[in-house]
């Protein structure tokens, strides 16, 4: 059973974030990322299986950053890279974190009120998205090819929606 740090400072079993369902394991980029926070932002909606934030910082910041960008889930502060490592979120290169595309996806984020700031962790991690079940196998998995290979909140739920059992389909 893989156990985890919680921005709070609690250390929980990964199975505490999730429902009967699993749990949605949003890794983020360094803090200062304009698509990180464009993540967490657009990621404040409910979705159908609980959502957890992971972050390459430490507990004081992690919980500062939650704070700031107003996150009703929780972040799991993962500093060492383990819990990315050994759910296969890679590190990038040049052109996946400096390619005019990016820059220019950035600017997007930018118009959205999503600043750029000093990073804050390893510049080079990329983005993902892994579906973990209660029994912490990988049910789903999205690994950013880039550092703004993001997913919206409504492709997200369109996903979810074909791996994720309704509770009760027929209102019984």
């Amino acid at each position: 059973m893989r156990t985890v740090l919680l921005s709070t400072g609690e250390t929980k079993p990964l199975t505490c974030l999730m429902d009967d369902t699993g749990v949605l394991l949003v890794f983020l980029r360094h803090f200062g990322c304009c698509f990180g926070k464009e993540q967490v932002k657009e990621l404040r909606m409910d979705l159908p299986v609980p959502v957890a934030f992971v972050s390459q910082d430490d507990q004081d910041r992690t919980e500062t950053y939650r704070k700031v960008h107003r996150s009703p889930h929780p972040f799991i502060c993962d500093p060492e890279r383990q819990l990315a490592e050994a759910y296969g979120i890679r590190r990038g290169g040049v052109r996946q974190v400096f390619a005019p595309k990016i820059f220019s996806r950035g600017f997007g984020a930018f118009l959205k009120g999503n600043l750029i700031s000093l990073p804050i962790g390893d510049l080079w991690q990329l983005p993902g998205i892994v579906l973990v079940g209660p029994d912490e196998r990988v049910l789903w998995a999205h690994h950013g090819k880039d550092a703004a290979d993001n997913l919206s909140a409504d492709q997200l739920q369109e996903i979810l929606a074909k791996r994720v059992p309704s509770p009760n389909p027929l209102g019984r």
